[in-house]
């Protein structure tokens, strides 16, 4: 399965040179093939290219998780709750956190109810624009900066 998910993930690296999503996806398919040193050079690019870019936590969090790496894709779920990303809207179904569902830390994810209980209203409506009906700082974070003007 990791063979075909590797190459598969190279595919997505040759039309998209450089995407995030094909190189988060190249790094979790490497780790979880038990190809650990590949992976850490990728997620060392993606570091890197977070710099200039905007990769959202949750990329580093599967990534870490494929690595063994659970407090360190923790503190990335967390930050991707705080990023508001899109991704969190499966949290509860996604398989590749099936590893951390039992470490009382997951279901503090998102604070008070944990990640089962983060909707889609709950989570926008954080933004105090929303009651004023400005949509576009939707997604922005506890410190003020938005989804594309990352920290």
């Amino acid at each position: 399965m990791s063979a075909e998910a590797i190459a598969e993930s190279e595919k997505v690296l040759q039309t998209m040179p450089d995407s995030s999503v094909g190189l988060t996806e190249l790094a979790y398919s490497l780790a979880a093939g038990g190809r650990q040193p590949e992976a850490r050079r990728i997620l060392q690019h993606l570091e890197e290219k977070s710099k200039r870019d905007f990769v959202p936590a949750y990329n580093f969090a599967v990534v870490h998780l494929a690595l063994n790496e659970q407090d360190k894709a923790l503190y990335f779920l967390q930050r991707a709750y705080k990023e508001r990303d899109w991704a969190l809207m499966v949290l509860a179904v996604e398989p590749r956190l099936d590893s951390l569902r039992s470490d009382p830390r997951f279901a503090g994810v998102g604070a008070e109810g944990g990640p089962a209980t983060v909707t889609l209203r709950s989570w926008v409506s954080r933004s105090p624009s929303v009651e004023s009906g400005d949509r576009s700082s939707c997604f922005r974070s506890d410190d003020g900066q938005t989804a594309s003007n990352p920290p």
